[in-house]
């Protein structure tokens, strides 16, 4: 599953609408400090990107909402992290400033981002003391 990451009830309700319309089944998880829609990883590519790119637009809405919440203007703001899943099935959540998190999903899609933070995952979890340049592409 997919996991996108949402910290405003708005962008989550339009996200969801969106990814029902596309007739893929979601489920949606809340924790105290963020809430989480689950989607499939088996989808085709283009609807893959479809969903991807509705994601980055709410995303702005999610800045938007920070921005103004910061500003005194609204009072929903919960903070700004990424979701890290540990090999032993443990679920734990990295703190970041909003505006970063927010600049990062502008320029990379959310499966990307999973991708680099799996990576340091898998390198925190399965140390290798050999350099990088002895490692190979995989290890």
């Amino acid at each position: 599953m997919i996991e996108y990451v949402f910290f405003h009830r708005q962008p989550l309700e339009l996200f969801l609408r969106f990814v029902e319309e596309q007739g893929v089944g979601a489920q949606t998880r809340e924790f105290e400090d963020r809430m989480e829609v689950l989607v499939p990883d088996e989808l085709d590519e283009a609807l893959s990107d479809r969903i991807d790119e509705r994601y980055d637009e709410l995303m702005e809405m999610e800045g938007d909402l920070t921005d103004a919440e910061q500003a005194g203007e609204a009072g929903e703001f919960q903070g700004a992290g990424i979701v890290v899943n540990l090999k032993d099935g443990t679920t734990v959540y990295a703190n970041l400033d909003s505006r970063l998190l927010a600049r990062v999903m502008t320029v990379i899609e959310p499966r990307e981002f999973a991708v680099i933070v799996d990576a340091i995952v898998e390198a925190v979890e399965n140390r290798v003391d050999r350099p990088a340049c002895q490692r190979g592409e995989s290890s």
